[in-house]
């Protein structure tokens, strides 16, 4: 088994400075252990790609167009991944090729008919939360036919409000939908843990245990991995309540 902690942005923007190669590794071995996997997710950008070409440990490269790289020295996979933002609300693929991305904007229906054309494992991130699909889930449950998995706990989810746009305990009925709905009707859809951070020190702030990942048959395997979930699966739920609100005061003033 493998700890992984899939939903990560390190920062508010996408910018990637000299060092930060080594510093994802480094933080990832000692929050994931040897074998862990950590994503960075790409928001219409190429933070993914930033971070993986430039200088520091040796690495190699597997999967769709080099979608996943692999840090010998430190034992630990570096996984690319991208939110996408549709009409109806945010998701989460992985597998799709490096230096590619698919263009947000567009109904949910459509994204997703895209992002199986990479082979790639699509996920739910934090249904409810501020710009969640949560919603229009609920009126089109049919969609996750086509759903590997749903983000059932956010670290930065955590933080919210009982009335306005950032709603408190999204990460509660995230769970409930998934065990009452979700499991029952749609077996076979995983259950993931992640961070949703926005800097290196939320890495493994929350992860899902995976059974092992193929490296020279990514694609195919992680989805496996990520199917092979539920809500037994080991997983640490942590809360970066901070982070959240930092991310969201550094929206609001555009910066880093």
């Amino acid at each position: 088994m493998t700890l992984a902690d899939i939903h990560n942005h390190l920062r508010v923007n996408g910018k990637s400075l000299e060092g930060d190669l080594n510093k994802v590794a480094d933080f990832s071995r000692a929050r994931l252990m040897k074998g862990g996997i950590v994503g960075i997710v790409n928001l219409n950008d190429f933070r993914y790609e930033n971070l993986v070409n430039q200088p520091g440990y040796d690495r190699t490269f597997f999967g769709n167009g080099n979608c996943l790289a692999y840090i010998p020295e430190k034992e630990i996979y570096i996984i690319k991944g991208q939110e996408i933002e549709t009409n109806q609300g945010n998701i989460l693929v992985f597998g799709v090729d490096s230096k590619k991305n698919i263009r947000s904007g567009k109904n949910i229906e459509e994204t997703i008919k895209e992002a199986k054309d990479y082979n790639s494992t699509i996920i739910l991130t934090n249904p409810f939360y501020a710009q969640g699909i949560g919603e229009y889930l609920i009126k089109k449950h049919e969609i996750l036919q086509d759903i590997d998995a749903i983000e059932i706990h956010n670290s930065e989810a955590e933080f919210g409000f009982p009335i306005g746009p950032i709603p408190e305990g999204t990460n509660e009925e995230s769970r409930e939908f998934y065990e009452h709905f979700v499991s029952r009707v749609f077996p076979g859809v995983g259950a993931i843990s992640s961070s949703d951070g926005h800097s290196f020190n939320e890495i493994g702030s929350s992860y899902t245990s995976l059974y092992e990942v193929e490296k020279k048959n990514f694609n195919e395997s992680f989805k496996k991995a990520i199917r092979q979930t539920d809500l037994s699966t080991f997983r640490k739920n942590g809360s970066s309540k901070k982070g959240a609100a930092k991310y969201f005061i550094k929206k609001i003033f555009s910066y880093n």
